[in-house]
């Protein structure tokens, strides 16, 4: 479930399962295309809510580490996304 970063409020309204599913399989792949640490620490924040200290731990990485690699996900993700919408696709 991606609980993480809804609000009390958006987790409220009701969506289109169809929608939904189609947004988490392009989140997926997206996540699918980054490097290994970095979306193993991305799935196991986003996709199963482990808290960045027990990803440390399970990875063998300080908690900074996690947070950079998350950070990191993130802006590649961004970047991509932008990326895709400059060139039109």
């Amino acid at each position: 479930p991606m609980s993480r970063g809804i609000t009390d409020h958006e987790a409220t309204v009701e969506t289109d399962p169809v929608l939904e599913r189609e947004i988490v399989e392009a989140i997926r792949s997206e996540i699918s295309g980054l490097p290994d640490a970095v979306r193993d620490s991305v799935e196991r924040y986003y996709f199963h809510d482990d808290p960045i200290r027990e990803i440390g731990e399970a990875v063998g990485a300080c908690r900074a580490t996690v947070k950079s690699r998350l950070r990191y996900g993130r802006d590649l993700m961004r970047a991509s996304n932008r990326l895709r919408e400059l060139s039109g696709a």
